[in-house]
């Protein structure tokens, strides 16, 4: 199976989400765009049976969703993103979990929504076959990830540094269509995307990244803790993207999937 280098640290992953959870609404503007993009690629015409949010987080998208299925369940693996969701939409069946573990049934759901969860995942062929185990024949997913070159500028100004990045490390979309076809999904629409985050200086920049719980989870094993002299050096190289409205700039690069088990 095709693993994400360096491996995710699930149980730093979940820590960091959870210390992330309270506040991670007011640093979620990237969660949100691409959840309302993937909204966007369901039928806006159908109503399912029963529908998983995979990677619920604070339940953000529950309410919408459950205006387009008759029964909802949400999984994700930080229980403190759990109990946000929970105040968000009670009537959801939450659970904790792993995508590479799911705790449901085969034939379950009638639709997959997954937005921004996938790049967390160490064996994503293994991922994508635990979803397509529990959808029903004919049952639908929308995912969206993050590819290579996601935070690229912060990438380039560590090199600048002569250091190794502390990005995190994310799979190219080769990587990924390959893992879909070992897993049997049938990729019915792909979508390459850039989305870009502006902040007015360098430091909300960074707690934005920080801020949303997912920085430096799966980083090079060579990076070590910031320093003040470092973060002045990166503050002043990363001026060189400077837009001309003033801002700075953060590039994600995103993937947005439709997927079948037909």
């Amino acid at each position: 199976m095709m693993q994400c280098e360096p491996r995710v640290n699930k149980s730093s992953l979940a820590r960091r989400f959870a210390r992330a959870a309270h506040n991670y609404d007011d640093w979620s503007e990237l969660q949100c765009r691409t959840g309302q993009k993937l909204l966007q690629l369901l039928p806006s015409d159908q109503h399912w049976p029963c529908a998983l949010d995979l990677g619920c987080g604070t339940g953000y998208f529950l309410p919408e969703l459950h205006r387009r299925c008759h029964r909802l369940a949400g999984l994700d693996l930080c229980p403190e993103m759990l109990l946000q969701a929970r105040r968000r939409s009670p009537t959801t069946e939450l659970c904790r979990g792993d995508a590479e573990n799911l705790p449901y049934a085969s034939q379950s759901f009638d639709l997959v929504f997954s937005n921004l969860m996938l790049q967390w995942c160490n064996q994503l062929d293994r991922a994508f076959s635990e979803i397509k185990a529990i959808m029903k024949p004919g049952g639908l997913c929308v995912f969206s990830t993050l590819l290579q070159g996601t935070l690229g500028e912060l990438d380039h100004v560590w090199q600048q540094q002569g250091r190794e990045p502390c990005v995190n490390r994310f799979i190219s979309r080769e990587q990924l269509e390959q893992a879909l076809i070992r897993s049997g999904l049938q990729l019915v629409q792909g979508i390459e995307q850039a989305e870009v985050i502006h902040r007015a200086d360098f430091k909300e920049l960074l707690m934005t990244i920080k801020g949303i719980g997912a920085s430096e989870v799966n980083r090079s094993p060579g990076c070590g803790l910031m320093g003040r002299q470092t973060l002045v050096r990166l503050e002043r190289s990363y001026q060189q993207f400077r837009e001309q409205n003033g801002l700075l700039p953060a590039t994600y690069q995103l993937f947005y999937g439709v997927v079948t088990n037909e």
